[in-house]
């Protein structure tokens, strides 16, 4: 049975696109757009229509700017989300983006 805080997270987790229509969400740094070739770099190995592993994983994919910052920060929050403006795309453009950035 589905409470309401479980519909409720469920809901967030997916996002209209005008491409792709409603899709599970995804995260990327404002460098990342089909074809930029500033690299692909992920938290863990992604593919295609995977199950996550943890309830609260999410696709997040930086360039190869905002991953000099993670790994001086050894982490992805504060000054690396704050200069990559990570927003949010569905899993199908995260996929194109990814393809043609590695």
């Amino acid at each position: 049975m589905i409470d309401n805080e479980l519909a409720e997270r469920e809901k967030t987790k997916y996002v209209d696109c005008e491409n792709h229509n409603r899709r599970r969400r995804a995260f990327i740094c404002q460098h990342l757009k089909e074809g930029s070739k500033n690299g692909f770099e992920e938290s863990f190995e992604t593919v295609e229509d995977m199950e996550f592993e943890f309830e609260d994983d999410d696709f997040v994919a930086w360039c190869n700017e905002c991953e000099k910052i993670r790994a001086e920060e050894d982490s992805l929050a504060g000054k690396c989300w704050e200069q990559g403006k990570f927003k949010v795309v569905c899993e199908k453009c995260y996929f194109k983006i990814k393809e043609t950035n590695l």
